[in-house]
């Protein structure tokens, strides 16, 4: 079995289990999220992407601050069956346009794309 077929395949099942458990904290969001929270969420960038005809293998780049947000996009980003790089927002401007420019993503997601994919209906 494909890894990422079990990893999101594995991740359904512990938010079946687990929906009301907090799967993850952070300075920003000391409540954290529950499993069902973050598979919500997570599920919200997946329909992005594929709204954007991301799928398989394309590169997708996340330029976040850490935290929760981070977590969200890149599990998004999987259950696309896309390749995903994480980037701090903190980073030199000069070194994110050479990332960006070496990796070459189909697609970006910062902060504006995040908060427009959680607008969106998320997909199983």
């Amino acid at each position: 079995m494909d890894k990422i077929v079990y990893f999101t395949k594995r991740f359904k099942e512990v938010v079946k289990l687990f929906p009301d458990r907090i799967a993850i904290k952070s300075t920003n969001c000391p409540q954290g999220f529950t499993y069902k929270k973050l598979d919500l969420f997570s599920s919200r960038v997946y329909a992005y992407l594929k709204a954007h005809n991301i799928g398989k293998e394309d590169r997708v780049l996340v330029i976040l601050p850490r935290g929760i947000r981070v977590i969200t996009a890149m599990l998004g980003v999987i259950k696309a069956g896309a390749c995903v790089s994480l980037l701090e927002e903190g980073y030199s401007a000069e070194r994110i346009e050479f990332i960006k420019k070496d990796y070459a993503p189909k697609l970006i997601i910062d902060n504006e794309v995040l908060e427009e994919a959680a607008t969106y209906e998320p997909l199983d």
